[in-house]
């Protein structure tokens, strides 16, 4: 019989499975390793962080500092990106304190568009400087929100402030007087 041994194929291959297994699993520990000198395998790095948290009201998220709404520079001669964005007000002619006031705003002299990639967030109300209430908007819905005050006889206040989601902050006032 003849006796066949390896050839330098068979030796790489199995030279070449005995340093995979080695980068896989790790080198063998020596017995003279303690647990005291023997070093833990490396740990894999951290999760990355969350998120960051959606920024505060009237914050920016890359600075976390108070963001100042946009107005328009002359409200007599609005520019195209003002007359979408500056909300307004439509409140009754007359207004009688102690009564309900119903205050209807709306985004814009030229209505704001509610698609999925161009939207309105959301509209504030605030008289005479505290806030009345904060209606949520969606895509596909009107750009307006309607509010109910009562006031007290005497000059206020309104101011409403809007999110565009691609525009940012937006802000308007008007000075109303109850009789």
């Amino acid at each position: 019989m003849h006796s066949h041994k390896p050839g330098p194929l068979l030796w790489l291959i199995v030279i070449g499975m005995a340093i995979a297994a080695v980068l896989l699993v790790g080198c063998p520990r020596s017995s003279s390793q303690t647990a005291s000198t023997a070093q833990a395998p490396s740990a894999l790095p951290p999760p990355p962080p969350p998120p960051p948290a959606e920024p505060a009201y009237g914050t920016s998220a890359a600075t976390e500092t108070a963001v100042t709404p946009q107005t328009a520079a002359d409200p007599d001669k609005m520019t195209e990106l003002e007359q979408k964005h500056v909300p307004q007000f439509t409140v009754p002619a007359t207004i009688t304190s102690g009564t309900p006031l119903a205050v209807t705003v709306n985004v814009g002299k030229v209505p704001h568009p509610m698609t999925e990639k161009h939207y309105i967030q959301w509209i504030e109300l605030f008289v005479d400087g505290k806030s009345v209430k904060k209606v949520d908007l969606k895509p596909g819905d009107k750009p307006e929100a309607k509010f109910e005050v009562t006031l007290t006889a005497g000059p206020h206040t309104l101011k409403s402030d809007i999110n565009c989601n691609i525009h940012g902050l937006w802000e308007n006032t008007k000075d109303i007087t109850a009789s």
